[in-house]
């Protein structure tokens, strides 16, 4: 990394190109943490004292973007080799976003948040790292650690930086479902299974399923690819009893509400089996719902009660666990977002059932 560094300083000291700006970076140069192999950042990591920077990793982001830069991906990666080190499995950390001083500070802000989103997903996505482990802020422009003063200096300060969390990572432990209902026998207890042939939905599925339908998915850091704004899908809702609603358009029956807590995917099947062994509103074929069945319900702009879904519902199930599986994880569907994404089955999303109450 220094000698590259090093290399453009001289490359552009020839061109005489804001060298002032640029000799004020090199003082400060050997000082700064910049890593690029994953045993430099565990070396460093296992090191850190409180109050201490992190490592700053030079992760290359577009003026105004949070995609991560095909050019930046293997520095990426080998942050998700470090982060997956036996040394460091039992720790958390905190990845701060960094911007330059261009546009205006609330940008800034907002921007570099979606930029350390965008690191945290691709390590939960590519290195099955859990979020419990990983919390993310943005910094704006507030920590500029070369000045603002040429266009060699922003591309410094779009940056990463990865700091251990003070607190120790949590011991993941299946939830129990606390809900006051008829208790299940040991034989009805449904253990989290891997994908099959008749519940694996694939990206390329879930792209085609909103064009087929018209569904509306916000674009998001973590969900670029899977998005489709252009959506603009009509439901036909009608509230029966406080309990259910109805939507005509698609002949489904959904929960008004949901599981009072979010809870991992084992426990969401439980859920459904005490709903069916209660006969919740008279019926006993409720289930998880498929991916195309939940994507109907996200609209495209925010109720007032901030969630992407008809205010008809109930806001506590901000989240929804579906039945289909892709590499290993699970599809959700985000109501506080209004986008899709796979989650890892241990991970806690609400549960909003469903059942089909006819041919369309």
């Amino acid at each position: 990394m220094q000698r590259s560094i090093l290399f453009l300083l001289f490359i552009m000291m020839l061109y005489n190109v804001n060298t002032p700006s640029l000799y004020v970076w090199a003082d400060t140069n050997f000082q700064l943490n910049f890593k690029e192999t994953a045993p430099e950042m565990i070396a460093s990591l296992k090191a850190w004292q409180f109050g201490e920077q992190g490592i700053h990793l030079a992760i290359d982001f577009a003026p105004s973007s949070f995609e991560i830069q095909k050019s930046s991906l293997q520095r990426v990666n080998e942050l998700g080799k470090a982060l997956n080190h036996p040394s460091l499995k039992n720790r958390r950390f905190i990845i701060q976003g960094h911007t330059d001083n261009d546009g205006n500070d609330e940008f800034n802000m907002s921007l570099s948040l979606k930029r350390a989103f965008s690191v945290k997903i691709y390590l939960g996505q590519y290195f099955s790292i859990p979020g419990s482990r990983i919390s993310v802020t943005g910094m704006g422009e507030r920590q500029p650690i070369v000045p603002n003063t040429s266009t060699f200096n922003k591309r410094i300060n779009r940056r990463i930086e990865v700091i251990p969390d003070i607190l120790p990572a949590p011991t993941i432990e299946p939830k129990k479902y606390t809900d006051k209902r008829p208790a299940l026998s040991p034989k009805k207890i449904f253990p989290i299974e891997p994908p099959v042939s008749d519940t694996e939905f694939t990206e390329k599925q879930l792209i085609q399923c909103l064009v087929k339908h018209n569904y509306y998915v916000k674009q998001w850091p973590w969900n670029i690819d899977l998005s489709h704004e252009t959506g603009n899908f009509s439901n036909f809702f009608k509230p029966v009893l406080n309990q259910t609603i109805i939507d005509g358009k698609t002949r489904l029956m959904w929960q008004t509400e949901g599981s009072k807590e979010p809870v991992n995917w084992k426990a969401s099947q439980q859920f459904i089996e005490n709903l069916n062994q209660k006969k919740f509103a008279n019926h006993s074929d409720w289930r998880l719902p498929s991916v195309e069945e939940a994507a109907s319900l996200i609209e495209h702009q925010k109720n007032i009660k901030g969630l992407y879904i008809n205010p008809a519902f109930s806001d506590i199930q901000r989240t929804c666990w579906t039945r289909n599986t892709h590499k290993q994880r699970v599809w959700v569907v985000f109501f506080n977002y209004g986008n899709i994404y796979y989650s890892l089955p241990e991970n806690e999303n609400h549960v909003r059932a469903v059942r089909s109450i006819g041919k369309k």
